[in-house]
């Protein structure tokens, strides 16, 4: 289970950053708007694993010795697992996907003319965009 949510938050995480970038967003603001879109389900479901192990630190005896570390091992894992999820993923997102083409949405047929011309803007703004990449890596490690 806890190696299923490890992998789970930066899924849901990348996953949130595409449908944000394949609305037509930059990739920026894609990549803030689907981290702040998913941190509150993110660490309400990381809180509820982390409070199923809670009674095992209440066990008494020699099952005390075998499960507790066991439960602060998953618990601690959980944790750093929503961490990453918050900046390293992010980060690493705008880094591996700056090159990537929108070409989707451009001859989806479903946006009609103001919504293909209105993607060839943001993709032409986002082409021209001067901002140091320093900068930005420190922006998006603190979402």
């Amino acid at each position: 289970m806890a190696v299923g949510m490890l992998v789970d938050d930066a899924t849901v995480e990348i996953e949130n950053i595409h449908r944000n970038r394949h609305m037509g967003k930059p990739l920026t603001v894609a990549i803030l708007d689907g981290a702040s879109q998913i941190a509150t389900p993110a660490i309400v479901a990381t809180l509820a694993i982390c409070i199923v192990f809670f009674p095992v630190v209440l066990l008494t005896g020699p099952a005390k010795f075998l499960f507790a570390p066991l439960a602060l091992a998953v618990v601690i894992a959980m944790m750093a697992s929503y961490l990453l999820s918050r900046t390293l993923v992010p980060t690493l997102a705008r880094m591996l996907m700056e090159n990537e083409p929108l070409h989707e949405e451009v001859t989806d047929p479903h946006l009609g003319f103001f919504g293909r011309l209105g993607v060839r803007l943001i993709i032409g703004a986002t082409a021209t965009s001067t901002g140091s990449r320093k900068h930005m890596v420190a922006c998006l490690t603190c979402c």
